[in-house]
């Protein structure tokens, strides 16, 4: 588990490298090697949303911001998704 500095400095590279950059390509699938190596990932991506949902709604928006409260961090983007 991070730590909150770990957090906040994560948060800050985020910004720092990827703030008004555009999402063109969205991998969903697991890639850990393990026995559900090349699955959708619908462990972490739940509520029914498949790869062609998610890539629709990340794909072509805007990373605006990075937020965190504790240790969780979340992404604002922009448009609709």
């Amino acid at each position: 588990m991070p730590e909150l500095p770990e957090v906040d400095a994560a948060r800050h590279l985020v910004i720092r490298h990827c703030s008004g950059q555009s999402i063109s390509k969205v991998l969903c699938n697991e890639s850990g090697g393990g026995p559900r190596d090349g699955q959708f990932d619908d462990i972490v991506i739940s509520d029914g949303v498949d790869a062609a949902q998610l890539t629709k709604a990340l794909q072509g928006r805007t990373l605006k911001t990075v937020q965190r409260k504790g240790k969780q961090m979340w992404f604002e983007l922009s448009g609709d998704g």
